[in-house]
């Protein structure tokens, strides 16, 4: 029973942790001195393909959506079916101090798309409006031609392709609008006449915060479901991103623990109850032989001058000499040192050696920076010893291995 106890403690402090840490890489995102969603966006606003509001909503999809101020449009009369119903769209600040100062023209600056629930308000240039019901199906990539040269010149422009929102427009309504001198709209539909008050107000704190906790529990509540958004960089799912980078890896290390357990296990037993006979020595003997083998000697069997050439094992060559061979040696430093923490460190450590020139093979900085790291891991876990809170052992192992590291 006490250990029952203990592994549900356990757990609940875990799943308490992943809370914490998702909050904190959160608000890491929503911090960060330039906007990624603006930047990504910024041609195509230039270029007049999308609007602002239309960035807005992406925003809002990937919980990333902070408002500045509000422009809402609130229909009046009984000739609508949307009479008393508030759309509403963001606006600038600096939009509306340019109105005020009549640097822009009203008429200009109410031209956008306004929201009410799954309805949307459009009010166009020419002079007219429109309200749809949205259907939204959402975050889709331009699609791209499926043969030819077409085919090849879309791959060479896949960066430049955006993430846009996949939505269905059913018409609702349709009339002719003017702007007022006192700022309201003058409307018509079917003959009819009716106004719709315009209302400009700047968003508070507590609109603010709303919108980022929101943002927040609308992230969480997607990757509980398991949907992960779209990738900027690669304009797919995450979740096919991560499958058709790693899912051969989880296939590979699935099938090798598998055969593990069914080889080692069996000749361990035999190995134990007949000592010194010849399993033992035959299991001992080729469980030295994989042990003492370099990293590097599969990779050396499998290039194009190797033993048994192989196009696919040779791809692997290169990281393996950058990056592998470096981090092994690393990590084993920081393990002599600092145990299991120092290894972590010491392979987080030799990353920046690697990252500054990748066309070496770091093995000096690996051997100088493993030992380094695992000292400091072993001061830094001596200075805290007996000083950590009951249950937040995993979260500042966590944080101080990260920061030890970079």
């Amino acid at each position: 029973m006490d250990m029952l106890k203990y592994v549900v403690k356990r757990l609940l402090m875990a799943v308490l942790i992943l809370f914490g840490v998702s909050i904190i890489i959160y608000a890491l995102a929503r911090m960060m001195p330039t906007d990624f969603v603006d930047n990504q966006y910024s041609s195509a606003l230039q270029q007049g393909t999308m609007q602002q509001e239309d960035v807005d909503r992406i925003k809002e999809l990937y919980g990333l959506y902070t408002p500045e101020a509000f422009l809402t449009v609130q229909l009046t009369g009984e000739d609508s079916e949307f009479a008393g119903k508030e759309f509403t769209r963001d606006t600038k600040v600096s939009d509306y101090e340019d109105v005020e100062m009549g640097i822009k023209d009203r008429a200009e600056w109410y031209v956008g798309s306004y929201d009410w629930k799954d309805h949307r308000l459009y009010l166009n240039k020419d002079g007219s409006w429109v309200i749809y019901k949205v259907e939204s199906r959402g975050a889709v990539v331009e699609e791209e031609p499926e043969e030819g040269a077409q085919k090849e010149e879309a791959e060479e422009e896949e960066d430049d392709k955006l993430i846009t929102l996949d939505e269905v427009l059913t018409e609702v309504e349709r009339g002719a609008y003017t702007v007022s001198e006192d700022g309201s709209l003058a409307l018509t539909l079917n003959g009819a006449s009716f106004t719709a008050s315009v209302m400009y107000e700047k968003a508070g704190f507590w609109s603010k915060t709303g919108a980022v906790l929101g943002g927040y529990f609308s992230w969480l509540g997607n990757m509980i479901k398991g949907d992960l958004g779209m990738s900027f960089k690669y304009k797919k799912p995450v979740e096919d991103v991560i499958m058709q980078n790693m899912g051969i890896s989880f296939a590979i290390a699935f099938v090798a623990t598998i055969l593990q357990f069914a080889i080692a296990i069996p000749l361990g037993i035999k190995a134990a109850t007949h000592q010194y006979g010849v399993v033992d020595y035959t299991v001992t003997v080729l469980a030295m032989i994989g042990i003492s083998l370099p990293t590097f000697f599969l990779a050396a069997l499998f290039i194009d001058t190797g033993w048994i050439p192989n196009k696919g094992f040779n791809s692997m060559v290169g990281p393996m000499l950058t990056y592998l061979i470096p981090i092994l040696i690393a990590s084993t430093g920081g393990r002599m040192i600092g145990g299991d923490r120092g290894r972590v460190v010491g392979a987080i450590a030799v990353i920046g050696a690697i990252m500054s020139n990748t066309d070496i093979t770091m093995l000096m900085a690996a051997m100088v920076m493993g030992p380094l790291a695992g000292f400091c891991v072993k001061k830094f876990d001596e200075a805290m010893d007996g000083h950590m809170p009951a249950g937040f052992e995993m979260l500042i192992n966590n944080f101080s291995a990260g920061i030890l590291g970079m």
